[in-house]
C-alpha cells in the first residue's frame, strides 16, 4: 500500500490524528504493523505525561451479570465532560465492567481486547494508558466494587443522572438486603440525593479519615456526613419491615 493508503488505514483503526499517523508510518518505513506499535507506545507516553493532570469528571458504570447473581460498579475519572459523555468511551467502560465480572483476578491484570480502540491482548493497566493517549486526557479507574448475590437475598441499584445508555451515570447506589425490593428502591433513590455514605449512625465510626485532620475538624466533618437511617421515613421503613442491610455502596 502507498503511504497515503496506510495513513487512512491507521486513521480508521486508531482514530489518531493524521499528523501522528503520518509520523508513525514514516518512522516505521511505511510498515503498517510497526507504525501501529509506535502509535501504541506514543499513546502510553502521552498518558504518562498527563498522569499528573486533575481528573475532575466522574462516570459510574453499573452492571448486573446475566444471571443477576453478581453486580459491578466502576468509577472512572476523566478531565472533561467531553470524554465523560463520549459514546466510544462509554462502550469501553461497559466492556471493562463485563470483563471484570467474568474473572477473579485483580482488575489491573485483566486482559483487554477492545477492537474499537485497537487494543489487543494487553493488561488493563496498560490499556487504560492507551485510552488516555487516545483522548489526550488523564483517564483513571478510581474504584472497582463487585458483589455476589445469592438466591435468598434481594438487591437493587439506582443510578442518578444517567446518560448515553442506562448503565452510565454520575451517581450510583447499590443496596443488598434480606427482603423487600420495593423499599430498597426508595432507600437507594433517597441515598442518591442525600449522598449518605453509610446506612447506620454507628457506621460513621468506620469511615476512614485523613490522619492530618485535627480532632475539632473531625467532629465537624462527622456532623455533615449523612447516614441513610437519619431520614425518619427510611428509618421507620427499615424497622417496620425488619430489613437487614447486608451490603451498601454509593459511588459519586
Amino acid at each position: 500500500m502507498s503511504i497515503i493508503e496506510n495513513i487512512k488505514k491507521i486513521r480508521e483503526l486508531t482514530k489518531a490524528s493524521m499528523s501522528l499517523c503520518k509520523a508513525s508510518l514514516e518512522e516505521a518505513g511505511n510498515d503498517l504493523e510497526k507504525a501501529l506499535e509506535i502509535l501504541k507506545k506514543k499513546g502510553i507516553q502521552r498518558a504518562e505525561k498527563r498522569s499528573g493532570n486533575t481528573s475532575s469528571e466522574v462516570v459510574i458504570v453499573t452492571k448486573n451479570s446475566e444471571k443477576k447473581d453478581k453486580i459491578i460498579l466502576l468509577k472512572f475519572a476523566v478531565e472533561t465532560d467531553f470524554v465523560a459523555k463520549n459514546e466510544e468511551f462509554g462502550l469501553f467502560m461497559e466492556y471493562c465492567a463485563k470483563e471484570f465480572m467474568a474473572t477473579n483476578v485483580e482488575y489491573n491484570e485483566v486482559i483487554i481486547n477492545f477492537d474499537l480502540f485497537n487494543i489487543q491482548n494487553i493488561k488493563f493497566e496498560e490499556a487504560i494508558k492507551m485510552v488516555s493517549g487516545r483522548f489526550g486526557e488523564n483517564v483513571m479507574l478510581q474504584e472497582c466494587y463487585v458483589d455476589s448475590i445469592s438466591n435468598d437475598q434481594v438487591s437493587c441499584y439506582y443510578s442518578h443522572n444517567r446518560f448515553l445508555n442506562q448503565c452510565l451515570s454520575k451517581i450510583s447506589v447499590y443496596i443488598k438486603a434480606n427482603n423487600d425490593s420495593e423499599i430498597l428502591k426508595k432507600m437507594a433513590m433517597h441515598a442518591s440525593w442525600s449522598r449518605a455514605l453509610v446506612v447506620y449512625e454507628k457506621d460513621l465510626e468506620k469511615i476512614e479519615y485523613d490522619k492530618n485532620i485535627s480532632l475539632d475538624d473531625l467532629v465537624l466533618e462527622k456532623q455533615e456526613i449523612n447516614y441513610l437511617g437519619k431520614n425518619q421515613m427510611i428509618g421507620d421503613l427499615m424497622k417496620e419491615n425488619n430489613i437487614q442491610i447486608l451490603e451498601y455502596k454509593i459511588l459519586a
